[in-house]
This record gives C-alpha cells, structure tokens and sequence, in this order.
C-alpha cells in the first residue's frame, strides 16, 4: 500500500509540474516607486533559465527583477511586493507592457569599458589592461514597427533571439553550461544580454558573464559568490 501511494504521489507531483511548466510566468519589474506586473511572454521553466534561477516550486509565484537586484521568484502577495519595492500596494496586472517607438536615423553607440564584481585579482587585472577605454560607433538604423528586438538589422542584432523580460526590456541567453567536478561541486557558466529601450532616443545594453565556481576553487582564488564580467552600452538617436 506505502509504495501504491508513493507511486501515485510521484505522478501527481510530475503532473504538476508539468502543468506549471507550461504557465506563462508572472512578473514584478520594481522601479523604486513600487512594482510593475505583467505575464512574460516566457513559461515559467523558460523565464527561470533566462533569469538565472531555480525553478519555483509554485506556479503561484511572482519573479522580481529590477536594476541592481538578482531576479528571485517570491510567493508574497503582489501587494506585498509593491511595497518591497517602494510602493503603496498596487496589484494591478498590466496586459500590454510596453509601447515605445525608436526614431529612424542616425544612431550612436558608446561600448563603455569592460567592469568586474567580485572576480578574482587576476583576471581583473589581466581584463582591465584590454578594455580600459571606451568604443563608439555610429550608424543609420531604421527601426521594424512595431518594435521588436528579434527583427533589428544584422548589425544591430546579430541574431540573438530576444524574450520580454519587463516593460520595454528583453533578455537573451546566448551561452549556459554547468561542469559538475563531484565532491569538489559545480562550475557553472552562464551569458546573457539584456536590452532595454528606455526612450525613443535611447536603448541600453548590458552583457554579463556570470561564473559561478565551486566552494574549494572560490576558497583557493580568495573570492566569495560569483564572478560577474559586464559590457555595457548605450545607444543614443543624434539626428535623422
């Protein structure tokens, strides 16, 4: 009888998990004046890889994200999460986020110098002597309406393959890999790049390479958490 009934809770436990996998997965943007909610384009498996996350064991939860803050799956009440986020309790849920439209023209993009969180004093160094300067470029974009990462001109988007990941943001992951090294722990391996369109003058883009390494290897390179190598870049419209 013990084992019919772990049998059938296993099933029901792999249904359910399979019912959730396939619900588009709620978000909470915080902004600092509260929280914005939306439905991602992305199931919740899918907005868990493309965060960076575990994979919630609700279907009920909410995934927060924000500038300066890791993306993190929360249960609390969306109004709780207003307020987490510097609100008044809002819990409105928007149905079409987004909406801006970049101007067709001349466009100039400023690749600013390669920065480190928490990586090791020699890869900091070794990467500090190859990206210490700036780069800028400027070309003639005209932009798909209504606009959409995924059909930018090559130049732009060299075929990345964008998902919303807020209002007027998109998320790509372009590489995820974990090393398993047994009794010594997991090397994981994660790029991704986030594209925000924060006017119809400019878009900013942000690329990281997040390492995370086994305790023994931390312990051994003096660091503690993950090491985080960020290219950011900001595009601004100068004239048509």
């Amino acid at each position: 009888m013990q084992r019919i009934f772990l049998a059938t809770a296993a099933i029901a436990c792999g249904l359910a998990s399979q019912a959730m996998a396939g619900e588009k997965a709620l978000v909470a943007e915080c902004t600092g004046n509260g929280a914005r909610f939306f439905l991602s384009d992305l199931t919740i498996d899918e907005a868990s890889v493309a965060a960076g996350t575990e994979i919630p064991s609700s279907s009920s939860a909410t995934l927060i994200i924000g500038a300066g803050r890791e993306p993190v799956w929360s249960t609390a009440s969306r109004r709780q999460i207003d307020r987490e986020c510097g609100g008044k309790g809002q819990e409105e849920v928007e149905l079409f986020p987004g909406g801006l439209q970049p101007r067709d023209g001349n466009w100039r993009t400023v690749v600013k110098a390669t920065r480190m969180q928490g990586c090791p004093e020699m890869l900091a160094s070794a990467m500090a002597a190859q990206n210490n300067e700036q780069q800028t470029t400027t070309r003639r974009v005209s932009f798909p309406k209504p606009f959409d990462p995924n059909k930018l001109p090559r130049d732009f988007n060299p075929g990345h393959s964008w998902t919303a990941a807020g209002d007027n943001r998109w998320t790509a992951s372009i590489f995820s890999q974990g090393v398993d090294f047994g009794a010594e722990g997991v090397q994981k391996t994660d790029v991704r790049l986030t594209m925000k369109l924060v006017s119809d003058t400019e878009i900013q883009q942000s690329g990281s390479v997040k390492v995370s390494l086994p305790k023994i290897a931390q312990k051994t390179l003096k660091i503690s958490g993950d090491c985080r190598v960020i290219t950011d870049s900001v595009s601004t419209w100068i004239g048509d």
